[in-house]
């Protein structure tokens, strides 16, 4: 008992906001959490309702760490199997509670714990929580529901063949009634008067809703062939457009607002993962998920971002499914193609037509590409934010990249339906100036996005040079600070061109351009599109360092201009990156301005030590490496800033070697091979010597 009281008093003075009190706290935790009986006594505590809320918080938060570390069998320290039973028939003694960060840990825990332990050690958890979610007692079916959301995701994510038996038949005891009490709370929401019984239906709802969706998705072998996943997807269609006008009607203010436009989103995921786990299944719901995307989300002025979102990357999974797409080949008889595959070819063909896709390309470019509100206040206040790009896979997730992959994808399938409309919007907007209203303004900007996005569909559409040189290039004398996004978006528009379709007799009047818009009276957001532009020209493979020569000197230094401008390591990586890519491109034509190179790279590179940016470091590493090869033999000017470059990357003593590493062997090899003498400071570097054993064994090189 004794111990026991010392582990509550400990789990007091690690609440306490007191500094020395809390250390004391922990330190004793710490020394008891490997100690049999120690997770016993935790346990206890967060079942003992007459303590402080923050304690038994406290004593969840340390249970779930002994999960992490000692849970597993084979762990140092590993949890006695004795004190692991009672801890999980205590958490299924305690689902019901009612303070919610209590009850928010506990879920989190028995999730936790469901991951490793169940069905083989812990075979009474999906019994109890698909009893508990059928129970009379409202609070618990709540926790017992949330409790069974998360033990759901954890399972679903399992692949054998094992855990998806066990998963296959709790989807066949629980689907039906979870499908039962969807519909009932989702009745409910609407039909409620009382503000604070339409969020606890919603809440209900939206638990319930991940559960199904884990279930159709991971539940079935085929979703189709079950008489209740196919009444879930059915009533999915009827959901959607009954929550889009229940949130029409709903006050600005309104406190449901968010879970209305949540449970919405949720469902449009749902068919959404259907489709993507299980293509051939949803060839019958193409046409109804087109019909409801046309008619509910691109003739809707208002539908929540969520909402858009997944209804974005639905339609680009449909259209590039290559489930869907039936074979080119002559030689392939028409018997042999999956009579699925035909279905869904035939669905997608009927509904894009010629008035469908125009309607959908005007909703896209006049709605969807705008820019928004906080779009705007970024390219103001954060320029640095707003023109960095988002890579991986954000197009499923990020609002605007989803937009643009959706449109892509599209144009891409129908260009010949699609093209007529964009260039007739782009004919619209010619005569647009600063003078005209915002949304006119937002409207060109969106409507230039989409031909830079298209610029490959639109090759044989545009006559781009003559465009640039009689309109693009006259919007760009525009300085009227109402018009710099316009200005921004042309010389982005131009980079996306370049490298498609651009006569070489036009590239020195480009280079000319480059050199007006990157001077310091632009705008920072113009400056920064002319540097991914700029990277895009130089970087292409009509490319020539002779057409070029005339303005490397202007160029390099407005680049070295903007990189003191920037303040993002980030940014400063983008511009560095282009005066790397400058260099390597020039070859030794660069060597005149190679001192103005090198004033800036001492500075950079304690700045970027302040900033804590081993990337920087990096790209610093490699346009060091492109100078050196440019200068060839003659890199003795250069010997003691890549010297002190190389001794820093290279030293295994620092925990940045391990990202400097091989970029500082490479500027390290490179005079050796360029020169036909020894370089004498390159060879003091011992350290390499003496550690080529270990970066072969790293890099497999030198």
């Amino acid at each position: 008992m004794t111990a026991e009281r010392n582990i509550v008093e400990a789990l007091v003075f690690a609440c306490s906001q007191d500094p020395e009190v809390l250390k004391v706290g922990e330190n004793y935790l710490k020394e008891c959490e490997t100690q049999p009986g120690f997770y016993t006594t935790l346990a206890k505590v967060l079942a003992d309702r007459s303590l402080d809320v923050p304690v038994r918080w406290m004593a969840i938060t340390y249970i779930k760490n002994g999960v992490d570390r000692y849970w597993r069998p084979g762990a140092p320290h590993a949890i006695d199997e004795d004190e692991k039973a009672f801890v999980r028939r205590t958490l299924l003694g305690n689902v019901e509670e009612r303070v919610q960060q209590v009850s928010a840990q506990l879920v989190a825990l028995i999730s936790r714990i469901a991951r490793t332990d169940c069905p083989d050690k812990w075979p009474e958890l999906l019994p109890f929580l698909a009893q508990s979610v059928c129970s009379t007692s409202l609070l618990m079916q709540q926790c017992s529901l949330s409790c069974l959301k998360d033990v759901v995701k954890a399972l679903a994510a399992r692949r054998l063949a094992n855990y998806r038996a066990v998963f296959f038949e709790l989807t066949g005891q629980l689907f039906a009634y979870l499908l039962q009490l969807w519909t009932h709370h989702l009745q409910n929401s609407i039909s409620q008067s009382s503000t604070e019984a339409v969020l606890e239906s919603l809440k209900m709802a939206s638990d319930s809703q991940k559960i199904l969706q884990q279930m159709a998705v991971h539940g079935f072998p085929r979703f189709n062939a079950s008489p209740e996943a196919v009444t879930f997807v059915e009533q999915l269609f009827q959901r959607i457009p009954a929550f889009i006008q229940l949130r029409k009607q709903l006050s600005e203010n309104h406190p449901a607002i968010p879970l209305v436009e949540k449970v919405n989103a949720l469902m449009m995921k749902a068919l959404q993962e259907l489709q993507s786990h299980h293509p051939i299944g949803y060839v019958t719901y193409i046409t109804p998920t087109l019909e409801l995307l046309f008619l509910h989300v691109f003739t809707y002025d208002g539908p929540s971002e969520g909402l858009v979102i997944h209804s974005m990357n639905i339609l680009r999974q449909i259209l590039r499914c290559e489930d869907y797409q039936p074979p080119n080949s002559a030689h392939v008889v028409s018997m042999t193609v999956p009579s699925q595959v035909m279905e869904a070819h035939q669905a997608k063909t009927n509904f894009f037509n010629t008035r469908v896709c125009q309607q959908m390309c005007q909703k896209f470019v006049g709605h969807f590409l705008l820019l928004t509100k906080e779009e705007m206040t970024a390219l103001e206040e954060d320029t640095e934010e707003f023109v960095k790009e988002k890579g991986g896979e954000s197009y499923t997730f990020v609002l605007r990249e989803c937009v643009e992959s959706a449109f892509l994808t599209m144009f891409h399938e129908y260009p010949h339906l699609i093209s007529p409309t964009v260039l007739a919007m782009v004919q619209a907007v010619q005569d647009t100036g600063p003078e005209a209203d915002l949304h006119a303004i937002l409207l060109k900007e969106a409507v230039y996005r989409a031909v830079g996005l298209a610029a490959y569909e639109l090759y044989n559409e545009v006559d781009f040079d003559s465009w640039y040189s009689t309109q693009l290039t006259q919007e760009l004398k525009i300085t009227d600070k109402r018009y710099t996004m316009v200005r921004y978006r042309v010389v982005w528009l131009v980079g996306n061109w370049v490298g498609v379709k651009m006569s070489a007799e036009l590239r020195p009047n480009l280079y000319a351009m480059f050199v007006s818009v990157l001077q310091r009276r632009e705008a920072l957001v113009v400056r920064l599109g002319a540097v991914e532009a700029l990277q895009l020209s130089v970087d292409d493979f009509a490319f020539t360092s002779e057409a070029f020569s005339p303005f490397v000197a202007s160029i390099v230094e407005l680049l070295l201009q903007l990189l003191a401008d920037v303040e993002q390591g980030d940014t400063k990586m983008k511009v560095l990156n282009v005066l790397s890519l400058i260099i390597e491109r020039m070859g030794p034509s660069i060597r005149p301005h190679i001192g103005t190179l090198l004033q800036c790279m001492p500075q950079l590179w304690e700045e970027s030590s302040h900033e804590g940016s081993s990337m920087l470091r990096c790209v610093i590493l490699i346009a060091l490496t492109n100078i050196v090869k440019a200068v060839e033999g003659d890199s003795l000017q250069l010997q003691p800033m890549t010297t002190q470059a190389i001794a820093f990357a290279t030293d295994v003593k620092r925990p940045e070697h391990v990202y400097l590493a091989e970029d500082g062997l490479d500027l390290w090899y490179v005079p050796w091979c360029t020169s036909n003498v020894c370089p004498p400071l390159y060879s003091s570097l011992s350290h390499i010597w003496s550690g080529l054993h270990l970066w072969y064994a790293i890099f497999g090189v030198v």
